[in-house]
């Protein structure tokens, strides 16, 4: 389980695998800072780009990268600035999540 926070609207967004996350946060968004990610426990990630967007006009493409542990806030922490949550069945509010968390 993967978790990640859109910067834009601050929805919490709950992926059952990397790869699911991964294919919904596109690399652009990624690249300019628009998600923030956690793994199951918690723990912030990273991305690290293994493949970098390119722009050419109005054309973005490219952008892929993977998730590594990184630096900064436990995702309880930063709980408090989430608006919204889109789960599957696994959470039905916020508070579901600090629960699984341990906060």
């Amino acid at each position: 389980m993967y978790f990640a926070l859109s910067a834009d609207d601050l929805m919490l967004h709950v992926f059952p695998t990397v790869t699911a996350l991964t294919d919904y946060c596109e690399g652009c968004d990624v690249e300019s800072d628009g998600w923030l990610f956690w793994d199951q426990r918690g723990a912030p990630l990273q991305a690290r780009f293994t493949e970098p967007v390119h722009r050419s006009g109005r054309v973005v493409g490219g952008g892929i990268y993977v998730l590594e542990a990184g630096a900064g806030e436990h995702l309880v922490a930063a709980l408090h600035r989430v608006t919204a949550l889109e789960s599957d069945a696994s959470f039905r509010s916020v508070e579901d999540v600090r629960k699984y968390l341990g906060g």
